[in-house]
C-alpha cells in the first residue's frame, strides 16, 4: 500500500513539474512569441510538443536507446494534446491530473503485466519499437485533432 501511495505522488509531482514547465511556462511563452492567431497557436503547439519530447533523450542515460526514443516519440504526441487541452481549457491542474494518470497507467499497468518489469526497461525490437509509437501516438494525436476541431465548430456556432 504505501508502495502504491508513493507511486502516485511521484506521478502527481511528475505531472505537475512537466505541465508547469512545458504548458504554463514554454508554451505560453511560445504562444507570445507566435501570436493568438491560428498559425501562432500551431506553431506554438506543435514546438512546445517537440521539446516536450526532447526534454525525454537524457533517460538514455538510464535506459537503451531504442526505448528513449519510443518515449519521447510519444511524449511529443502526448505534448501536442496536453498543449490543446491547456488551450481551449486554460486549465493547468486538468493537465496535471490527466498527465498523471497516463503515467501512471503507462508505467504501473505495464509493471504488472511485464513479468514486473517497467515497460521503460524492457529490450525491444525495431519492429515493438515502431509498434509501441504508433500504438503511444496516434491516440493523442487523434484526440488532439478531434477536440480541436469540436472546440472549434462549437464556437463558431456560438458567434
Amino acid at each position: 500500500v504505501s508502495f502504491l501511495l508513493l507511486f502516485t505522488l511521484n506521478m502527481f509531482l511528475v505531472g505537475m513539474n512537466e505541465e508547469v514547465m512545458m504548458r504554463a511556462l514554454v508554451l505560453n511563452v511560445l504562444g507570445m512569441k507566435y501570436g493568438e492567431t491560428e498559425t501562432g497557436r500551431k506553431k506554438a503547439v506543435l514546438l512546445s510538443a517537440l521539446i516536450f519530447g526532447l526534454i525525454h533523450l537524457p533517460n538514455m542515460f538510464f535506459m537503451s536507446p531504442l526505448t528513449v526514443v519510443v518515449q519521447s516519440v510519444n511524449a511529443a504526441s502526448a505534448g501536442v494534446l496536453f498543449a490543446v487541452i491547456y488551450l481551449k481549457s486554460g486549465n493547468l491542474w486538468a493537465n496535471i491530473i490527466i498527465h498523471m494518470i497516463v503515467d501512471f497507467l503507462s508505467l504501473f499497468v505495464g509493471q504488472c503485466f511485464i513479468s514486473g518489469a517497467s515497460v521503460l526497461s524492457v529490450e525491444l525490437s525495431v519492429a515493438g519499437a515502431i509498434g509501441m509509437m504508433l500504438a503511444g501516438s496516434l491516440p493523442p494525436l487523434i484526440v488532439a485533432l478531434i477536440y480541436q476541431r469540436k472546440i472549434g465548430r462549437i464556437r463558431e456556432k456560438e458567434k
